[in-house]
């Protein structure tokens, strides 16, 4: 196994406990740790973890400690105000230039049966239909933008994977959405989005509230594996 490949192989790992909680939020790592952890020798681990910090999922401390980095309201406000309107943007030009055929190809993304997958082919089949769209605008600098955008969401959008409560009506969604796209109805597509994008954020905002309600009842620090910055939380955005 070469180096690049273990390098890829760290990341995947980490990055999926991470996105899970199984590395929850705000919790210390060592480096060296790590790579026993992992069966590596520790330059694969920092340059994984390098590719990660890229991503605001873990921050370098003091030392050879790295934190991952905390769940925050006011992160997630931000970052859904900027896909509120770069989403819509993007399907209305994949309505606009993206050939039949790719439409077509967007369709068949939702062949996965809602309730029949497991939580993380879920959370891959929703990136993945998320993905054809905004990849078919035919604007390589907005694609890069989306993907950043997604990288950084995931953390909360998996915990509204695992509470299954968006699941229906996000299918739902995902159908008219393509099938506005097959029409090339470029508002209706953007009406579209711009509803599903806020929705999944306020349903995942009232989640993590309820865990920081919980959390903050109980005097624990932790609540089903996640916990916000309370620092930087701002307001609500809506």
């Amino acid at each position: 196994m070469n180096s690049v490949t273990k390098t890829e192989a760290a990341y995947q790992n980490l990055r999926w406990d991470i996105l899970t909680g199984s590395l929850a939020p705000g919790l210390g790592m060592n480096q060296e740790t790590l790579a026993r952890e992992l069966g590596v020798s520790p330059t694969p681990v920092r340059e994984a973890l390098r590719r990660l910090e890229s991503e605001g999922l873990v921050r370098f401390a003091a030392h050879s400690t790295v934190n991952v980095a905390p769940l925050s309201l006011r992160e997630l406000d931000e970052l859904y105000q900027v896909r509120t309107v770069l989403d819509p943007l993007a399907a209305r030009l994949t309505a606009a230039v993206a050939s039949d055929e790719e439409l077509q190809a967007i369709g068949a993304t939702l062949h996965a049966e809602p309730g029949a997958v497991s939580d993380e082919r879920l959370f891959e089949h929703n990136r993945a239909f998320h993905r054809a769209v905004y990849a078919g605008c035919g604007n390589s600098e907005l694609v890069a933008v989306l993907d950043h955008l997604w990288d950084r969401t995931e953390r909360y959008r998996y915990i509204l994977v695992t509470t299954r409560v968006d699941e229906s009506a996000s299918g739902h969604d995902h159908q008219e959405i393509a099938d506005a796209l097959r029409r090339r109805d470029l508002r209706h597509v953007s009406r579209l989005l711009a509803a599903h994008v806020k929705r999944s954020h306020d349903l995942t905002r009232a989640t993590l509230e309820r865990a920081e309600r919980s959390t903050a009842a109980q005097g624990n620090a932790r609540e089903d594996g996640y916990r916000l910055d309370r620092d930087r939380q701002g307001p609500s955005g809506r």
